[in-house]
């Protein structure tokens, strides 16, 4: 399992960064780079000094992570690395071009000076990665997943064969997979795809339609908390009910009263 985690150094993203720690330590063969993105910006050669300062600052701090991360120094699978580049947009960049299998980020983004919301966050990774984005709640700590609910829309799966990333992902723990769509009273389509409990083969699988409550979110939350699920993974698909759900009529609070770990796996093809 190959992983990239960006860091800005913030709270959230040093929660994601122990979560990833005890979960590469429990699962086998983990690899993880942790990157740190400078902005790069046009500057005075009067303020050189402090762009020095700053990278000076990064390399200490990506160390200090390092340490977190591989206290012995003898884990050639943990490396840091440094870019100057938009951390939004090139972090898909650079999970595509490593061939990673995972991005692992914090609840509340890459930069918190922007306090770029949970959702943005979600939704422009969804929209420009085509490798899984694991989303960190602050103050989650790491469980072995025994309980996961797979959230499903009504559009039509084009790669269903994504979902095998789970059996990767998750074969440690070997967890109960909850196959949920949520419906309304008008609607309820049978899109339990055979193919798709096939695809999960490896682990016991149970179909659920969960009547809509007030919003999707809180649905699929509060049907979380019944089965006691340690994850939620939802199948983002341009156009799709994710990306409805990621729209800003959805409030940021409504977003962070999802206190599971949330996994969005696109549907896109690499050249779609």
């Amino acid at each position: 399992m190959k992983i990239l985690a960006p860091t800005d150094f913030s709270t959230s993203s040093y929660n994601s960064l122990q979560w990833l720690k005890k979960y590469s330590e429990t699962a086998a063969n983990v690899s993880v780079e942790v990157m740190h993105c400078l902005e790069a910006t046009r500057r005075s050669p009067m303020f050189a000094k402090s762009e020095t300062n700053l990278k000076e600052r990064a390399i200490h701090d990506l160390q200090m992570v390092k340490t977190m991360l591989d206290p012995e120094n003898n884990n050639d699978a943990i490396t840091t690395t440094l870019f100057q580049a938009n951390p939004k947009s090139f972090t898909p960049e650079r999970a595509k071009e490593t061939e990673a299998d995972l991005i692992v980020m914090g609840s509340t983004g890459l930069n918190a000076v922007k306090e770029i919301t949970f959702g943005s966050v979600a939704d422009y990774i969804a929209r420009f990665s085509t490798v899984p984005v694991l989303i960190i709640p602050d103050g989650i700590d790491f469980t072995p997943p025994r309980s996961v609910v797979v959230g499903l829309g009504d559009d039509h799966i084009v790669h269903p064969e994504k979902y095998l990333f789970l059996n990767k992902f998750l074969a440690f723990s070997q967890p109960q997979i909850y196959l949920s769509q949520v419906v309304t009273k008008e609607r309820k389509n049978s899109i339990f795809e055979k193919e798709i409990v096939e695809l999960l083969d490896i682990f016991p699988v149970e179909s659920k339609y969960l009547p809509l409550q007030k919003n999707i979110i809180q649905t699929l939350h509060l049907f979380a908390q019944e089965v006691s699920a340690d994850l939620i993974c939802l199948m983002h698909q341009p156009r799709g009910w994710l990306g409805r759900v990621l729209q800003p009529s959805i409030t940021k609070d409504a977003m962070y009263d999802l206190r599971k770990p949330l996994l969005i796996i696109s549907d896109q093809d690499v050249d779609d």
